[in-house]
This record gives C-alpha cells, sequence and structure tokens, in this order.
C-alpha cells in the first residue's frame, strides 16, 4: 500500500471512529428532552459532559472530513486540482464526484462547527446551536459514508 492509500485509510479509519462516536453521543444528548435556554441553565454536571462529546465528536468529523480526508481524497482521485485550487474549488470538485451534494451546504456546515467553537453567554444562543448540530448530524455521518464509499468505490483506500 503507497503511502498515500495508508494515510486515506488511516483518514477513513477515524472517521468512521468521530461517526460512531458522534451517533452514540447524539442518541444520548436526546434523552434530555428539549433543548431550550432554560434547560441550558439547569443541565448537571454530567449532561454537560453528554453534550460536550457530542459537540466535540461533531466539530473533530467535521474537521477531519474537510480539512483532511477530503483533500487527500481528491489527490488520490483520477480528477486531481492543482495545488493553486482554492477550498471552494476543492469542494466543487467534491460536489462533481458526488462525495458531497452541495458545496454550499458544507459550507453551511462548516459555519456550524465554527459556531461551536465560541463560548455564547447566552443560554438561548447555546441552545439554539445545540438543537442545530442535534439537527445537522445525521448529515455529516451521511458525508463521511459517501466519503467511505467513493473511496471504496474507486479502489482508493
Amino acid at each position: 500500500m503507497s503511502g498515500e492509500a495508508l494515510r486515506l485509510a488511516q483518514l477513513l479509519t477515524t472517521c468512521a471512529r468521530h461517526g460512531a462516536v458522534l451517533l452514540r453521543a447524539r442518541e444520548r444528548v436526546r434523552t434530555l428532552g428539549e433543548i431550550t435556554a432554560a434547560r441550558m441553565e439547569t443541565l448537571t454536571d454530567e449532561e454537560v459532559m453528554m453534550v460536550d462529546q457530542f459537540l466535540y465528536r461533531f466539530a473533530r468529523l467535521q474537521d477531519t472530513l474537510g480539512m483532511k480526508l477530503f483533500p487527500v481524497l481528491l489527490a488520490a482521485s483520477e480528477e486531481p486540482l492543482e495545488e493553486s485550487a482554492t477550498y471552494i474549488d476543492k469542494l466543487n470538485q467534491l460536489e462533481r464526484l458526488g462525495v458531497i451534494e452541495s458545496s454550499h451546504r458544507w459550507r453551511e456546515l462548516r459555519a456550524l462547527r465554527n459556531r461551536l467553537t465560541h463560548d455564547y453567554p447566552d443560554p438561548a444562543i447555546r441552545a439554539q446551536i445545540l438543537n442545530d448540530t442535534i439537527d445537522n448530524a445525521p448529515e455529516l455521518l451521511t458525508r463521511a459514508t459517501r466519503a467511505a464509499a467513493y473511496a471504496a468505490q474507486h479502489g482508493l483506500g
């Protein structure tokens, strides 16, 4: 196995691990009931750890896919881009290859991930971000699955 193929295989394994933990963490967070500003203020330490784990895994999966796996996948594909290609060029290529459905939608998922990195004092904002992340986690998991399927179909990893 070449170094590039090994790196791709490692990244696919990492994404699968993040995805599996994200899925379980999402299910645990959903047991908290409706997430409102008031609910955010009354989370126990255990519940905060559940939420933190879920948000962490969402961010890690999004980071690993977008910043690590996608570039390696593009480089290994039969349609690599020039080194000077912008991030948007790379997303557009991934969309053409069918790895992601929409480069615009991926950028929205990235924006959500970026919101996770900020510490908002307003519990209503924190509740909205958590709810948005709960709602968008299945789509992120689908992107990881599609990337793995693309690699397998094209004998890349």
